[in-house]
């Protein structure tokens, strides 16, 4: 939702406005669906969309503590509940394709998994443009809890980070990328309840650079990617349990060095390597910071089914259907060669085979339970006397 401080005429709000917009399309959509199933006219439907998303907006701005409304919250809420009618109306189309269409959807059920890998990819690498920066050690800040530790010194490869504005506009954004360690040390203070910053970079307009703090016995930590840009989120990296081996007024060390495709961490004693990966695309559009793992692992095999049943849906033994599965091997090899994202794992694996089925499945009940009109039946019914 849009800040407090977002104008509510406004469009695409805020620094995740983009994610904003995407979001609200999406989750409006079976609405739409729901909508179009009534037997309504179009335009009644449409209405009655815009109604319920009216209603929600102003119960935002009057009655829900701690949320606001916006102009682009009412319409693309709207665009997205007239999405789920338009797909519903066309459902047959869509899902049993003939002529021309059925080889131009075969062709797009392949590219599209493939496209949405690389974009993952590069979206999810860091954007940190020269700018004028600003160091924060264990800073309170008001969304936050407080880390009651202390820091003693932060290096980013030889050079120090002290507590304030950084001399050097260009040199942050080309250690980062060239690999350089960056090094806190300290002692731990208790472990806070929720998120407690540790340490953080912030260049102009408050925008968040870095960010490293503890929750829980939790190390997160976060960076600014070149999704950042389109005002999309910025994905957390959670290890679990790193931070377990301090207690208050130990010894406190931390190293992180770029290592694509993602980074080497190093908590005390143990070492760790995490990246991003195809499964994380949905983490781009819907927040989830504090999110449970197992429910992360869920959506995470989701967004991949989601990406590959249209290839299974369309899908047949056609030369658009092998194209496109070229188009779709040689992504996910151009991915790993450029080390955009890490491998593949079992996410991967149980949501692409999972989305494939459900999308043959799919068409195959369909045509078996819809009789569509081919060329040839045209030319039977016409044959036979009235």
């Amino acid at each position: 939702p849009p800040s407090s401080s977002t104008p509510t005429f406004c469009l695409v709000c805020g620094e995740r406005g983009g994610a904003d917009v995407i979001a609200n399309i999406i989750l409006f959509i079976p609405m739409g669906v729901a909508l179009a199933l009534q037997g309504w006219r179009v335009r009644t439907q449409i209405l009655f969309a815009f109604g319920v998303t009216l209603f929600i907006e102003s119960a935002q701005s009057t009655v829900i503590p701690g949320r606001d409304a916006s102009l682009g919250d009412l319409l693309f809420n709207t665009v997205g509940a007239a999405v789920g009618i338009a797909i519903t109306m066309s459902v047959l189309h869509w899902i049993l394709p003939r002529g021309r269409s059925k080889s131009l959807l075969q062709i797009v059920g392949g590219v599209f998994p493939g496209l949405a890998i690389l974009l993952t990819g590069f979206l999810t690498q860091p954007h940190l443009e020269a700018d004028r920066y600003r160091s924060q050690w264990t800073q309170q800040l008001s969304q936050t809890d407080w880390y009651r530790g202390k820091l003693d010194s932060v290096y980013l490869g030889n050079r120090p980070l002290p507590q304030g504005y950084l001399e050097a506009r260009d040199f942050v954004s080309d250690s980062v990328a060239g690999g350089s360690t960056l090094r806190i040390r300290g002692t731990a203070g208790p472990r806070p309840e929720g998120f407690g910053p540790i340490f953080t970079i912030r260049a102009q307009r408050n925008r968040e650079i870095w960010m490293s703090g503890q929750r829980g016995d939790d190390l997160v930590f976060r960076y600014r990617p070149k999704a950042a840009t389109l005002r999309l989120m910025q994905p957390s990296f959670r290890i679990r349990g790193a931070m377990i081996q301090f207690q208050e007024g130990d010894a406190l060390t931390m190293d992180f060095r770029r290592q694509r495709p993602g980074f080497d961490v190093r908590i005390g004693d143990t070492s760790y390597h995490v990246t991003f990966r195809a499964r994380d695309g949905w983490r781009l559009v819907f927040p989830t910071f504090g999110a449970p793992p197992r429910l992360q692992e869920l959506l995470s095999i989701f967004w991949m089914a989601g990406l590959f049943f249209p290839f299974g849906l369309w899908m047949g033994v056609t030369r658009s259907t092998l194209a496109a599965a070229g188009f779709l091997g040689t992504a996910v090899i151009i991915a790993s060669a450029l080390q955009l994202l890490g491998l593949p794992g079992w996410t991967e694996l149980i949501g692409s085979i999972g989305g494939l089925f459900v999308g043959w499945a799919t068409h195959q009940f369909a045509s078996r339970v819809v009789a569509v009109p081919t060329k040839e039946s045209h030319l039977a019914n016409a044959k036979q006397p009235a």
